[in-house]
């Protein structure tokens, strides 16, 4: 084989060998998006369990009093309703506590909703090799396309000057 023959197989190989590298990279890098987004998760799931110890501790006494009001709908004796909703009067902390409860539960809801979104756009295994088969094929008629539109010119003024 001469020189040139030599040559333009060895760049041959390079660009084989770049789009097989490339592709590896963009399969590897699935595990890692798929790696940060299930810890984003993770942080999410903690995040909402302490936020619901919260919201159970902000909420309780008010619920509480709620639930032993709605006892008394049928009740007909007028001192035991009297005394029932004396014992259940609400402070305004305890309201101020329910309502910071709820704007933390609408907090805990946004969280939840986000972990769905992070576990739907998780990479599967079969999608993590599809990426890196498309890539692949991609990259490899991408990189010989342009090297033939290299070629392509080169020849052209090569001609051209003569």
């Amino acid at each position: 084989m001469d020189l040139k023959t030599k040559k333009i197989i060895s760049k041959e190989i390079l660009i084989l060998l770049l789009s097989i590298t490339i592709s590896l990279l963009c399969f590897l890098g699935t595990y890692g998006y798929n790696y940060y987004k299930v810890s984003q998760s993770k942080i999410n799931e903690n995040i909402i369990l302490l936020k619901s110890k919260q919201i159970d501790t902000l909420s309780h006494s008010y619920t509480s009093k709620i639930e032993n009001i709605r006892k008394l709908d049928g009740s007909k004796d007028f001192l035991q309703v009297e005394k029932i909703l004396l014992q259940n009067i609400i402070s305004i902390k305890e309201k101020k506590d329910y309502d910071s409860s709820m704007l933390i539960q609408k907090g805990v809801d946004s969280l939840k909703n986000e972990n769905s979104n992070i576990s739907n756009s998780l990479f599967s295994f079969q999608s993590q090799k599809r990426v890196g088969y498309i890539s692949f094929i991609l990259l490899l008629s991408l990189l010989f396309g342009l090297r033939y539109i290299y070629y392509l010119t080169k020849w052209c003024f090569k001609n051209l000057k003569e």
